[in-house]
């Protein structure tokens, strides 16, 4: 009964500038979709061509193509996974990340966001959070704030959010 009135997730954007973080964001969009419809109690063959028609043509002729095992869901999704990794550079990856500047119109939490994205490809480990921290302090959009938090001992994450967040709330409440 799920499946007739739950739509299936979009179809795959193979045009998007990164395939890798459409690929990842798609793949979620469909576990949220499969759990829904139940479609784990279904075969693994069902399973497959659910997940391909709702990738749409373009990555059906690519999963044509793909060598190795795609007998099992699990494999036909390893199998596209492999295809959509891309082969990383992470010097460029790093560059990428701390290019990467607030804008005007971006409040902290859409800010975050997109460094999340963009740290994931990074490996910076357990130096992540901090990574982050150093990214907003850095290329905030607000000088005044850039200030505020540089002022502060002991900033962490967390802590840079909620200056950051407090700041924002200020600045609307004005």
């Amino acid at each position: 009964m799920a499946e007739s009135v739950l739509p299936p997730p979009t179809k795959f954007n193979i045009e998007a500038t990164d395939a890798y973080i459409e690929w990842k964001a798609w793949t979620e969009s469909f576990n949220i979709y499969a759990v829904a419809v139940e479609l784990e109690k279904k075969s693994d063959s069902v399973q497959t061509a659910t997940m391909l028609h709702c990738l749409g043509p373009a990555v059906q002729r690519i999963f044509r193509t793909l060598a190795g095992k795609k007998e099992s869901f699990k494999e036909a999704v390893e199998a596209l996974e492999g295809y959509f990794a891309p082969r990383r550079n992470v010097v460029a990856e790093r560059r990428k990340f701390r290019s990467r500047k607030q804008n005007a119109d971006e409040t902290i939490d859409v800010y975050l966001t997109s460094l999340r994205e963009l740290v994931k490809t990074c490996e910076f480990g357990a130096l992540e959070d901090e990574m982050l921290r150093d990214q907003i302090v850095e290329k905030c959009y607000s000088k005044q704030l850039r200030e505020r938090l540089l002022a502060q001992e002991e900033l962490d994450l967390a802590k840079t959010l909620r200056i950051a967040r407090s700041s924002e709330s200020a600045i609307k409440e004005a």
